[in-house]
């Protein structure tokens, strides 16, 4: 059996990818191998103890399409990847042959080892898997009290749709001095603090866990204080970490956050072999530092320039590496971030200057369900060039950090973007004499002189 490619994982970088190149060569054989029958929307795992009602089925992504203009589909676990003689191995099947490889093998949630009790049958996890999830959400469902080790994204999405049941005790452990510290500063990182507080969700900060215990039937969380928590389960939300055990085993070189390496065209050591998604090194748009960086949208586009400069280069990137543009909503309030925040900044020696702005995101601010926009925006002075922002508010902070995002990522600088025309209506946006990433652009200038 031999295919013109084979597509490794099947998230939103394989099946994206596979898509986008049969799409492209529909006289071409594409095969895309996953574990599982049915594969998740990552990063709407969250909204299954919730907005989704625990209902799994709803957080999944079908391949219907990809099989319907002809590809082929396997579910299988590839155990071997033979480079000379250019086949994988898997568990059901003889040796699959192909030209081209594309590994998209996406990434597992770290386990921290050196927790004492960390393999207590009450610790679970957010994993991409459909049949765990199943089983979390067959647990997670009657549970009444919760701990949520990590304050980042999937933690506090985590926690905040879990605690919509009122009759659920929900508690966010963080070991930083605030939760989303890595992403936000602190004036927004509170602001998630606060947003999950009216929501009901206890959350420590400053807190590390130091051993899971079992008493019974209940499971007692310890903490560096000498403090602990009796609750049902625990879920640890410590971040991501490559999977690449089968790429490795080839002999294909990772970075020191055992991502795949890879050159511009995302191309590893072998010619034959390319890796996208959270499998595959990236680089800080700013720095060119490896960044460990795992976001959908980075392995999106990766998999349509991928699926483009496969067999043929036709382009170049036009991104110099990834910026970090996050998003998220905690108790119905959104907040947003992209490029870099002003303490990321002076670590790397930047002379930056800092716009604020504070809004509304309808206009007359009179009008139903109107939403308090902050916008903070930093930029490096001599310049005047945009590197990053945080923004708070409604629905719209959405689109404004995408706005934000393609500003950092062109290079402008605030006098250019300053002189773009941005559309505005009553019920999508601010007033046009108050957008609020023009008004805190404004805010800078005027600081400049």
């Amino acid at each position: 059996m031999k295919y013109d490619v084979i597509v490794l994982g099947g998230g939103p970088a394989g099946l994206s990818v596979a898509m986008a190149l049969k799409a492209k060569y529909s006289n071409k054989s594409i095969l895309l191998i996953r574990e599982e029958e049915k594969g998740m929307v990552p990063c709407g795992m969250p909204y299954i103890f919730g907005k989704l009602n625990y209902d799994v089925d709803a957080d999944v992504k079908p391949h219907g399409q990809f099989i319907k203009i002809g590809g082929v589909f396997m579910v299988d676990t590839v155990t071997e990847i033979n480079r000379e003689a250019k086949f994988v191995l898997t568990k059901n099947n003889d040796a699959i042959s192909y030209e081209k490889l594309i590994i998209a093998t996406g990434s597992e949630p770290m386990v921290p080892k050196f927790i004492k009790g960390y393999d207590n049958p009450n610790v679970y996890y957010i994993k991409k898997s459909y049949q765990y999830m199943v089983k979390l959400a067959k647990v997670l469902k009657p549970a009444k009290r919760i701990a949520i080790i990590g304050g980042g994204f999937i933690g506090l999405e985590t926690a905040d749709e879990l605690a919509s049941d009122s009759d659920k005790e929900i508690a966010v452990i963080e070991m930083q001095d605030n939760v989303l510290s890595l992403a936000f500063s602190k004036p927004f990182s509170q602001k998630a603090e606060e947003a999950l507080s009216k929501r009901g969700v206890k959350v420590l900060t400053q807190t590390s866990l130091q051993e899971v215990e079992q008493k019974g039937t209940d499971t007692i969380l310890h903490f560096n204080d000498g403090s602990n928590l009796a609750v049902d389960a625990v879920i640890f939300a410590l971040g991501y970490r490559p999977r690449v055990d089968v790429a490795v085993k080839a002999g294909l070189p990772v970075n020191r956050f055992g991502a795949l390496i890879v050159d511009n065209f995302m191309r590893t050591d072998d010619e034959n072999i390319v890796a996208i998604g959270d499998c595959a090194k990236k680089r800080d748009f700013f720095t060119r530092k490896d960044s460990n960086a795992m976001l959908a949208s980075v392995a999106g586009s990766e998999s349509r320039f991928v699926a483009e400069n496969l067999f043929e280069v036709t382009s170049i990137k036009n991104s110099l590496g990834t910026i970090r543009v996050f998003g998220t909503v905690l108790n119905e309030v959104s907040f947003g971030v992209a490029g870099i925040t002003a303490k990321e900044a002076s670590m790397e020696n930047m002379d930056i200057v800092m716009g604020t702005f504070t809004g509304f995101d309808k206009h007359p601010a009179t009008m139903p369900d109107t939403n308090k926009v902050e916008v903070h925006l930093t930029v490096l002075r001599k310049t005047g060039t945009i590197i990053g922002g945080e923004i708070s508010g409604g629905a719209t902070v959405g689109e404004m950090i995408n706005v934000l995002s393609m500003a950092i990522q062109s290079q402008l600088t605030i006098y250019n973007f300053y002189t773009y025309q941005m559309g505005t209506q009553p019920l999508l946006t601010a007033g046009p004499t108050v957008v609020p990433l023009m008004k805190a652009v404004e805010n800078i200038i005027r600081q400049l002189g």
